[in-house]
């Protein structure tokens, strides 16, 4: 009789979670969500021309005509280093964030074993050990 009652106050919980993060994604979509398209910007520098053939290996790309000039094809000295700039500081900041969350990810999944490894009556102090973990090493790189 208590199982039933305990299956049916967490199913409760669960559906009302369920329907706070439905009304959260609707939200978020109405937020997000453009009423008219934007109005179109100034007349940009004309695109690179497609390669001719096919470029499987990708050695056509990344040509003069895509360095952002005030002439198209022919860019200062200038503009090269500044577009060089905007690419070396995109490069590093992807290079930033991708082992930061391949170590969420790996937090999470140490979570998940060492909850795991314990009996069901310390999952909730050994899950929650897990996350003061690493909201304490986060706290602690970002502040180094």
């Amino acid at each position: 009789m208590t199982d039933l009652r305990s299956i049916v106050s967490t199913l409760r919980w669960r559906i009302a979670a369920a329907l706070v993060v439905a009304c959260l994604l609707a939200v978020g979509g109405w937020v997000f969500a453009q009423d008219k398209p934007a109005a179109p910007a100034a007349q940009a520098a004309a695109p690179a021309p497609p390669p001719s053939k096919p470029d499987p290996a990708g050695t056509a790309t990344g040509g003069i005509g895509d360095v952002t000039a005030k002439t198209a094809g022919k860019p200062t000295l200038e503009e090269v280093a500044d577009f060089s700039g905007h690419n070396r500081v995109s490069i590093h900041l992807m290079w930033t964030l991708l082992p930061g969350f391949l170590v969420m990810f790996m937090q999470a999944g140490f979570a998940l074993v060492g909850t795991g490894f314990t009996r069901a009556k310390n999952v909730a102090h050994t899950s929650t050990a897990s996350s003061r973990s690493a909201s304490s090493a986060r706290t602690s790189a970002c502040s180094a």
